[in-house]
């Protein structure tokens, strides 16, 4: 249980509550071994005793309410409105109570404050009120005229001497919310407005201290846990540096995560042989197993396995402290249940926020929007620059949890009408949903389970007003549905269904992006430009969504166009004018256009594993991320190929890689696989080549291929990539064990004239496994495949051997 905080981790997924409903629930402990959906509970702040810090008030955060009924705990904002909050999560039909019972009152007259927020002022859509002791409030709530969260006037109420029972009375079904409550006995007490003056006032009120507590010195801070902040924390970790991963929600994996399940899309949609590797890979092959797309479990597992990572979960980064250098010192990170405040000190820092909170708050250069035309020379940028950015959509849990939604519809065997509500859009007569997609039955699809172009206009701002930016796509939907279902031709389809569960969680897929030592741009990407710095590579096109949104008249798409397989070089990956600063995932230094490619997350994952090595390798040799490019780039690209990462036309040149001066042989080989290609400095069929050992066609198993070393040396390592056919892209492997794959193998030594088996490995369904062993002077290397998944003839990419099992390359001294 150390080293993760699991009263606000684990594995997030959702539970039944009120009709039908979905709310937040999570598995704690340290195995998921046990089933998937066990001994779950209710994703909560955790309890509370309400009572009086200040004498004569009494402070209850909405998260403080011991039963949330239909309402769910929505933390996605707090950093910008103050705290977390309930929601009143419906479809139009008021939702189940929340309650909270205050055990011990002093008797008398209080006046009770609800903070609360219209989130469309012309309409109030998300109407409730309060009861206490039975007793409704006059006033209802959400009903201000202005915009943003405010304090509202319950009125006044004579409590009696012991228990208080407060009721949240949702009246519409749409969304609803609740901050904080205060009951005051002076009754000329009025909250004070303003964020920070919101959270002094908490902190008072509450009785937890605003003042930030130290969490430690790293090595390595990481924050925000999407794949590419899983994937750079891990590879820290397992570099050895200290490495702390801070994630602002309960649960990792960002958009892969149960909360949000979008596949992980990459290289491999479009070209052959192009799936990422690395840690990905790993993760990935871990979730098939499962037969889902969902990765929260399988980095769980990866990031538990290390034992120099420590996860932080539920706190938001609301700034950082620097040196007189520039250099940050440490971050700042609020919890977004409790309001505490913690301090995290470290020596590099990576930005894997998705928003570049991190470099924001540190001064980095950045940038929003898209470049104008003559600055890149890009054929698809605008005359002008403009801060238009790409829409998220709206993303939740479906019932198995093992996949993630847009929106849920169901089918109830009699006609049902909807009335939709007043604030829903009137869609374009042609809009985006008909264009080049018109066939009835995927629109029918389409309104029955929502689609990702059901977006926003890119000039929404969902960088500054995220919780504005998510109301819009709320709206979207209803209006979505409401097209579908009253004015579609073929409306008929949808009689009998009526929509029953729409999430509240916005899958972004950009905002602001970081400025590095270079700018990727669309060029680079269509011409395949080689970089002496690569660290990975991209093929996704570049992919670009329409401006306008759902609203769009022309298509879902700004751009679309099929590119090559292309190189990311390693200075978009760290700040042009922060030191210590790293990025990785969709902030990272690349123009709109050139974003379209690189914000998959098969990509957002190589960069992420890329800047945790780097990030690491600057602590082990006392240097900075830019240094690493000047001086140790090389020692950069060999680690991450040694770590599984693929960069296209960097071979394995390690010296310490004992495989590669070894004469090689097999029990048989099929044509133009020879056995010498495990040793041939690519570790996967590319280009054009084979680059792999497959055994003849026909040879009974076990079947095995035999590396002679030079001369005897001292081994303790073997690490192998076998195949898991890596032309399909990750979503599409749902499956325990791809087609090829060598599933039991055993690996033995020659050692003082005979052989001895040092790993043993059945039910293998991973691509990179890496085998230590106690240190052996050895002659010769075999490994033996037993079995192979659905077929006769195993396949074997790469064979590397070490003296040791150092984690990386090229360095003498420990960190």
């Amino acid at each position: 249980m150390k080293r993760r905080e699991f009263h606000k981790a684990g594995t997030l997924f959702f539970t039944a509550v009120g009709a039908g409903r979905l709310g937040f629930s999570f598995v704690p402990g340290e195995s998921f071994d046990d089933g998937p959906y066990k001994n779950t509970i209710a994703f909560r702040k955790p309890p509370r005793i309400i009572k009086e810090e200040e004498d004569g008030f009494l402070w209850a955060d909405a998260a403080d309410f011991q039963n949330y009924g239909g309402w769910a705990l929505d933390t996605q904002f707090a950093g910008f409105m103050g705290s977390s909050y309930l929601i009143a999560h419906g479809t139009g039909t008021p939702v189940n109570d929340a309650v909270l019972e205050i055990p011990d009152v002093t008797a008398g007259r209080y006046r009770i404050w609800v903070r609360s927020k219209n989130w469309i002022p012309e309409y109030s859509p998300g109407r409730f009120t309060l009861s206490v002791n039975g007793q409704d409030c006059e006033s209802q709530f959400g009903v201000q005229s202005s915009a943003g969260w405010s304090w509202e006037d319950g009125g006044e109420h004579q409590l009696p001497e012991g228990k208080t029972v407060l009721f949240l009375k949702d009246l519409t079904g749409y969304y609803g919310r609740c901050s904080s409550v205060i009951l005051t006995r002076d009754l000329k007490y009025k909250p004070p407005a303003g964020l920070e003056a919101f959270r002094r006032e908490r902190a008072r009120l509450s009785g937890v201290s605003d003042v930030p507590e130290s969490a430690g010195k790293y090595d390595v801070v990481v924050v925000g846990a999407g794949t590419a902040g899983c994937c750079a924390a891990i590879a820290s970790a397992r570099m050895g540096a200290k490495t702390v991963l801070i994630s602002d929600r309960p649960v990792v994996g960002g958009n892969a995560s149960i909360e949000l399940g979008v596949p992980v899309q990459g290289a491999a949609k479009f070209h052959e042989h192009a799936r990422e590797g690395g840690i990905i890979e790993e993760a990935g092959r871990m979730a098939a197993v499962k037969d889902s797309v969902i990765l929260t479990r399988p980095f769980a597992d990866l990031i538990a396995a290390e034992p120099g990572l420590t996860v932080v979960e539920n706190m938001f980064l609301e700034g950082v402290e620097k040196d007189r250098g520039g250099k940050i010192k440490a971050a700042l990170a609020r919890d977004t249940l409790t309001g505490a405040r913690r301090q995290f000190a470290g020596k590099i820092f990576v930005d894997t926020t998705g928003d570049s909170w991190l470099g924001y708050h540190a001064g980095a250069e950045h940038r929003l929007g898209r470049e104008a035309r003559d600055e890149y020379s890009e054929s698809l940028a605008p005359d002008i620059a403009d801060n238009i950015t790409m829409s998220g959509c709206l993303r939740g849990p479906h019932e198995s949890f093992q996949r993630c939604i847009f929106y849920r519809t169901v089918k109830t065997g009699a006609p049902q009408s909807y009335t939709a509500p007043e604030w829903v859009y009137d869609l374009p007569e042609f809009p985006v949903f008909s264009h080049g997609r018109g066939h009835p039955d995927k629109l029918e699809s389409f309104a029955k389970n929502g689609i990702w172009w059901i977006e926003y206009p890119g000039t929404t701002d969902d960088l500054n007003d995220p919780e504005g930016a998510r109301d819009e796509l709320l709206r979207i939907n209803f209006s979505f549905w409401n097209h579908m279902k009253n004015i579609w031709p073929e409306r008929g389809r949808l009689a009998e269904f009526r929509l029953d569960y729409v999430p509240f969680s916005n899958a972004k897929r950009e905002t602001r992006r970081l400025i590095g030592d270079y700018v990727l741009n669309q060029n680079d990407c269509v011409a395949d430009r080689h970089f002496e710095d690569a660290i990975g590579h991209a093929g996704w096109m570049l992919d670009i969504h329409a401006t306008k949104g759902i609203f769009s008249t022309t298509g879902p798409f700004d751009s679309h166009q099929k590119i090559p397989v292309c190189e990311i070089p390693y200075r978009c990956l760290y700040s042009r004018n922060i030191e210590n600063l790293m990025m990785a995932g969709r902030n990272i230094s690349v123009t709109h256009y050139a974003l379209g490619t690189v914000r998959v997350q098969g990509q957002t994952s190589l960069t992420g594993q890329a800047a945790g090595t780097a990030a690491a390798l600057a602590c082990l040799n006392g240097t900075t991320p830019r240094a690493i490019y000047e001086k140790h780039i090389g020692q950069l690209q060999q680690t991450l190929l040694k770590e599984d990462q693929f960069i296209p036309k960097v071979l394995n040149c390690d010296s310490q890689d004992l495989a590669r001066t070894a004469s090689v042989r097999a029990s048989g080989s099929a044509p133009n696989c020879a056995p010498e290609n495990v040793i041939n400095g690519i570790a996967r069929p590319w280009p054009g080549e084979s680059n792999i050992w497959r055994s003849a066609a026909g040879e009974a198993l076990p079947q095995w291929i035999e590396l002679t070393l030079q001369e005897p040396a001292e081994i303790s390592m073997v690490q192998c990539a076998f195949d898991t056919d890596l032309s399909v892209p990750l979503p599409n492997q749902r499956c325990s064990c791809p087609k090829g794959c060598v599933r039991n193998y055993f690996i033995e030594v020659y050692a003082d004239g005979q052989w001895k088996t040092v790993a043993r490995e059945t039910g293998n369904f991973q691509r990179f496994r890496r085998h230590s062993f106690s240190p052996v002077i050895a002659e010769k290397v075999r490994l033996v495949a037993e079995s192979v998944q659905d077929v006769s003839q195993a396949i074997v990419h790469e064979i590397r051997i070490y003296k040791n099992n150092r984690p990386a390359v090229l360095w003498e001294e420990p960190i």
